[in-house]
C-alpha cells in the first residue's frame, strides 16, 4: 500500500512539472503568492515560471536571434511579465518586440544587450508604447528603457514626469542627454554606469534623484543641478570620477550617504545654507579635493565623512555646536580644520588628530583657460572666500621680465585676452575676495 502510494506522489509531481510540447523540467523555487512554479525551455529559447493566475514570467531568454518577437503565449498560457535580467547580456540582440499581453517589465531585464537598438510594442498593449524606439508608459508619462546599444544625444520628450528604474542604466555609448522641465523624478540606477555620457542638461521641475542614479557615470564632466530638487539620495554621484565641481540647491538639507564617493576629480562643493546633515563616505576618496566650507545649519557630521580625501587642506565649520563623529576626518593627512575656538569643530580636531585653526581658511581659484588663435578665454571663479570677488589678469611673454596688465581687479569673471604675437606666455589670474585675502593661479600656454 505504502509503494502505491509513492507511485502515485512521484506521478503527480511529474504531472505538474510537464508542459505541454515541453517536456519534463526541474521544479524551480517557489515565488510569493504562487500556487505553481515552474521553470521550462520552449524551442531552447526561453525559461519562465507559471505564476499563481496561470501565466506565465519570462525568466530568461537563451537564443541568438537579433530581432526578437517575444511569444504571447507559451504553451497555451499567456506571457505577461518579463522578469528581472531575463536578457541579460544577449549581445546579439538588435530589436525586441513585445506582445500585447505583456504588463509588466522588470526595469533591469534587458541589462547588457549592448547592441539593442530599438523596442517595438504591440498597438493594442495597454502598458506599453515606444517613440522612436524608445520604451515608454502607455500615457508616454514614464520613460521605461532606452536600447542599450544606441550612441549619440539624446533629448528626452517634453511629458515625461519620471525616468523609471534602469531607464539608461549601461547605456555606455550615449554621450549626452536633456531632461526637459516636466520631469520630476530620476529614479533608482536610472543612468548607473553610462560609461559614455559627458553632458546633461538638467531643467527646472526636478525634484528628486533616487539612490545611485548617476553612479558611475565615470565620464560625466559637469552636472547643474536645478535650484527645484529638494532630494538627492545615497550614493547619487558616486564613481562619477570625471565630474569637477558641483553647486547643491538652496532646497536640500541632507549630504546622503557616499554621495560624491570616488569622485577624484571633485575640487570645487558649493553647499546652500540649509544643509543639516553631512552623513557618512560622503566625500570618501575625493583625492582632488582641497577645501570645504559646511554651514552654520549643520548639525550633525557622521564618521568617515571626509575618510581619505589625501589633499583636503581645510574645512571650516561655521556652526558652533555640531555634533561631529571622531572618525569624521580619518585619513586626511594634509587637513587643518578651520572654526571658532571653544566650539565642538575643536574638540572633533583633536579627537580626528588633525590641526585647527580659528583663523579665516584660505581660498581657492578654480579659474579655467581656453585658446583659439592667439586669444585666452578665462573664466575666473573662487570657493572658499568671502564674496564679493574681484579678479585681475596679468600676463608676459617668457622672454620677457614684466608682467602686462590684461584686466586690473574688476568684478568682472569673464576675461578675453589676444596675445600680441605667437609664443609661450606666463599667465595670472588673481582673485580677491571681500575680506582682502588673495589666491592665485599660474598658467603657461603656447599660442601659434
Amino acid at each position: 500500500m505504502k509503494i502505491k502510494n509513492l507511485i502515485r506522489v512521484c506521478a503527480l509531481s511529474l504531472a505538474l512539472i510537464t508542459v505541454a510540447g515541453a517536456g519534463t523540467v526541474p521544479m524551480a523555487a517557489a515565488e510569493p503568492n504562487s500556487l505553481i512554479s515552474a521553470v521550462a525551455s520552449v524551442n531552447n529559447n526561453y525559461r519562465f515560471t507559471v505564476k499563481s493566475d496561470n501565466t506565465l514570467t519570462i525568466t530568461k531568454y537563451t537564443g541568438q536571434e537579433s530581432n526578437v518577437n517575444i511569444p504571447q503565449s507559451i504553451g497555451g498560457k499567456t506571457v505577461t511579465e518579463i522578469g528581472s535580467s531575463a536578457f541579460k547580456g544577449c549581445t546579439s540582440i538588435k530589436s525586441i518586440f513585445i506582445p500585447k499581453s505583456v504588463r509588466t517589465i522588470n526595469g533591469n531585464a534587458f541589462i547588457g544587450c549592448t547592441n539593442l537598438q530599438s523596442f517595438k510594442t504591440d498597438q493594442n498593449n495597454s502598458y506599453y508604447t515606444t517613440v522612436n524606439g524608445v520604451l515608454f508608459s502607455k500615457n508616454k508619462t514614464v520613460l521605461k528603457l532606452y536600447p542599450n546599444g544606441r550612441s549619440g544625444a539624446y533629448t528626452v520628450p517634453a511629458g515625461v514626469t519620471l525616468i523609471d528604474k534602469y531607464a539608461f542604466s549601461e547605456c555606455n555609448k550615449l554621450t549626452a542627454v536633456t531632461i526637459p522641465a516636466s520631469v520630476k523624478t530620476i529614479e533608482f540606477n536610472a543612468f548607473a554606469y553610462c560609461l559614455g555620457l559627458k553632458k546633461l542638461t538638467l531643467n527646472k521641475g526636478l525634484t528628486t534623484l533616487k539612490i545611485a542614479a548617476f553612479n558611475g557615470c565615470k565620464n560625466l564632466e559637469a552636472i547643474n543641478l536645478p535650484e527645484s530638487v529638494t532630494t538627492i539620495e545615497k550614493y547619487a554621484f558616486s564613481s562619477c570620477k570625471t565630474l569637477k565641481s558641483i553647486v547643491i540647491p538652496q532646497k536640500v538639507t541632507e549630504l546622503n550617504f557616499s554621495l560624491f564617493e570616488g569622485c577624484t576629480s571633485l575640487n570645487s562643493v558649493q553647499l546652500p545654507d540649509g544643509i543639516t546633515k553631512v552623513y557618512s563616505n560622503v566625500f570618501d576618496h575625493c583625492s582632488s579635493l582641497t577645501g570645504v566650507t559646511l554651514p552654520k545649519s549643520v548639525k550633525i557630521i557622521y564618521g568617515m565623512a571626509f575618510c581619505c580625501c589625501e589633499n583636503l587642506r581645510s574645512v571650516t565649520i561655521l556652526s558652533n555646536n555640531a555634533k561631529i563623529d571622531k572618525i569624521a576626518f580619518k585619513d586626511c593627512p594634509n587637513l587643518t580644520i578651520y572654526a571658532s575656538k571653544g566650539s565642538t569643530a575643536e574638540a572633533a580636531a583633536k579627537a580626528n588628530g588633525v590641526k585647527f585653526s580659528d583663523k579665516k581658511a584660505p581660498f581657492q581659484n578654480l579659474s579655467a583657460v581656453s585658446i583659439s588663435g592667439r586669444t585666452l578665454n578665462i573664466t575666473a571663479k573662487a570657493v572658499g572666500g568671502a564674496n564679493p570677488y574681484n579678479v585681475a589678469v596679468y600676463y608676459r611673454n617668457t622672454n620677457e621680465k614684466s608682467w602686462r596688465i590684461a584686466q586690473n581687479y574688476s568684478s568682472n569673471t569673464n576675461i578675453k585676452l589676444t596675445l600680441p604675437k605667437a609664443g609661450t606666455y606666463n599667465v595670472c589670474i588673481r582673485i580677491k575676495d571681500a575680506d582682502g585675502r588673495l589666491t592665485s593661479k599660474d598658467y603657461s600656454v603656447a599660442v601659434k
